[in-house]
């Protein structure tokens, strides 16, 4: 069992800065490699013994403007699932299947946090 909390986002809006301390998770559920990051995402977090909140906001099912919230985040948003660490309302770190980057380096992120 994790330690940390999952919440859904289904609002219009999201920033970092109210998100204020997290791991926020996008991804489009019917995209069999989001829905399987996700899962890979809850193992690293679970790993790192992180205990905060992850927020996941599904594509499918929020009104958000996908636009604003890339601007706000700093990545652009496919739904293929981007990860954002965030604490103090900033974007500590961040893990795109586009960038490459890893979800245990955005683990790890939050857990210096």
């Amino acid at each position: 069992m994790s330690g940390f909390d999952v919440s859904y986002h289904v609002g219009p809006t999201l920033t970092p800065e109210r998100v204020g301390r997290g791991v926020v998770y996008v991804l489009a559920r019917w995209s069999p490699e989001a829905v399987d990051r996700f899962d890979e995402l809850s193992l690293e977090l679970t790993r790192s013994g992180y205990s905060g909140k992850l927020i996941v906001v599904d594509l499918a099912d929020t009104t958000l403007d996908v636009i604003a919230f890339g601007r706000c985040f700093g990545l652009a948003i496919h739904g293929w699932g981007e990860a954002f660490a965030v604490d103090g309302g900033r974007v500590v770190a961040r893990s795109s299947m586009e960038e490459g980057s890893t979800l245990a380096a955005l683990a790890r992120a939050m857990d210096r946090a």
